[in-house]
């Protein structure tokens, strides 16, 4: 993400992270850039304490090849809305584009202050490509709900 642009083009709230409030956490993301905000569950795996070092294996755009990032843990990101259920991770997408040779996004989050959120998509899918994945919220809804993880299995063991 961009963090210096972030805060006021979303409603980021300080429940969404652990370890500081949205400004602080933005404001490390940026300088120096190599910040990294991780999952809850990533922060436990690894044991991660704010200031160590964190190597991530990335596509280098120039040679495609992976490349070793270096990235300094910052702080915890909880269930963003837009978040993979799992482990995920927020960086600076400026220092992104500069280690690795491109600065193509890979998430665009885009409001529309809950109407035409399909059009909006269909128009986004049209100007990036039409290789883009691009994906609406009330699409995701339907899926994330309909998933079998969203699913109580409790009586499973019963049929």
């Amino acid at each position: 993400m961009r963090p210096t642009s972030i805060v006021g083009a979303g409603r980021l709230q300080n429940g969404y992270f652990s370890g500081g409030a949205v400004r602080s956490l933005m404001d490390r993301l940026s300088a120096p850039p190599d910040g990294l905000l991780v999952s809850v569950e990533t922060a436990h795996d690894f044991v991660l304490h704010p200031g160590a070092q964190v190597r991530l294996r990335l596509t280098d755009a120039r040679s495609g090849q992976l490349r070793t990032v270096p990235f300094r843990f910052e702080g915890v990101v909880k269930e963003f809305p837009t978040a993979p259920k799992d482990s995920f991770l927020v960086a600076n997408a400026s220092y992104i584009a500069r280690t690795t040779g491109s600065d193509a996004p890979g998430t665009l989050l885009v409001d529309t202050r809950g109407t035409g959120q399909r059009q909006a998509a269909a128009k986004a899918k049209r100007v990036l490509s039409p290789s883009a994945h691009v994906t609406d919220l009330p699409t995701s809804q339907t899926v994330v709900g309909s998933s079998l993880t969203a699913v109580d299995l409790a009586g499973l063991a019963r049929v």
